[in-house]
């Protein structure tokens, strides 16, 4: 990992981005049943009609979008506190999913329960709430980070919104690598080595903005072949 002042307690290989370090508190919460459930979920749903090795578990997932938060978070800069604010609300934002999520997303936010919702749950009323209140942050400030974000250099830098987005990211690599194609050749470190705070607002380099059309074609094709292939639909 590139933050040397975090010290890890555990590492976690994974097939895509090696070996992945985990703090006290985020081994804590990994070894939770409520987190341990997601070896059994899989997904996104139906796309193993297709594509049989990209059926993956939210468990490799919720990995993979904690390494790419940190990824981001350090080339923005963010400072110790917001980094592990930033890798704790990836966790906390995957063990709030449950099957077939990606396509009950908009049924449970029209019943009022949203991703943000959920993920709040987690932090007030689970098995997580009492590790969380021994840590060094408290329930107020995750909330906080669910719902508006981490503060970084004076803008809110929010992990479900944001444009550059590392779960976004973390799954068109992951579901292209077990899908077996080619449509989601992503540089996403060369994209966040440009990715820079300004006016405010998250912004790429000019002169390496063909990394950010290599993202944004990467999703679309992904879009297209992978996840609204006619079958993976009709499952």
């Amino acid at each position: 990992m590139a933050i040397p002042e975090l010290s890890f307690s555990i590492e976690i290989k994974d097939p895509l981005h090696g070996y992945i370090g985990f703090t006290q508190l985020e081994e804590s919460i990994l070894d939770l049943r409520l987190t341990q459930r997601l070896r059994s979920i899989r997904g996104p749903a139906g796309i193993h009609q297709v594509y049989p090795g990209a059926d993956q578990s939210l468990m490799g997932r919720m990995i993979g979008f904690l390494h790419i938060t940190d990824t981001l978070f350090d080339s923005l800069r963010a400072d110790k506190d917001d980094l592990l604010k930033a890798r704790l609300a990836s966790m906390l934002l995957t063990i709030c999913r449950g099957p077939w999520s990606n396509v009950m997303e908009e049924y449970l936010t029209i019943r009022g329960r949203n991703r943000r919702t959920r993920a709040r749950m987690v932090i007030e009323d689970s098995s997580a709430t009492e590790i969380i209140e021994d840590s060094s942050f408290s329930v107020k400030e995750l909330i906080d980070v669910i719902e508006n974000g981490v503060s970084v250099k004076g803008i809110d830098v929010d992990l479900l919104t944001l444009p550059i987005n590392p779960e976004l990211v973390d799954s068109l690599e992951r579901d292209a690598y077990f899908a077996g194609v080619e449509y989601a050749q992503l540089e996403y470190r060369r994209l966040f080595d440009a990715t820079r705070i300004a006016k405010n607002k998250i912004a790429v380099e000019r002169e390496s903005v063909y990394t950010l059309e290599s993202y944004l074609s990467a999703a679309a094709n992904m879009y297209d072949a992978v996840y609204y292939h006619k079958t993976v639909r009709a499952a």
